[in-house]
């Protein structure tokens, strides 16, 4: 996948989700898809991303209820 033509820089990708059940199944969605990426998953203190992956599942329930009340 190309990364969009205003932006040859972006070349990472950001989901949120509101639990680690859906973390783990969008990460492994997306290993499935792309078998060439790398996909981590980030929530609070008991799973830390590094920072060199090109997809990031991040799970964080507050985030959601902030944009749901929104």
């Amino acid at each position: 996948m190309a990364p969009p033509e205003h932006n040859e820089n972006a070349t990472r990708s950001l989901i949120i989700v509101n639990s680690i059940e859906l973390a783990r199944q969008s990460a492994e969605q997306v290993g499935r898809l792309f078998p060439d990426w790398t996909v981590e998953i980030e929530q609070g203190s008991k799973y830390k991303a590094s920072g060199f992956a090109d997809v990031y599942v991040h799970a964080n329930g507050f985030i959601m209820h902030q944009l749901t009340v929104l």
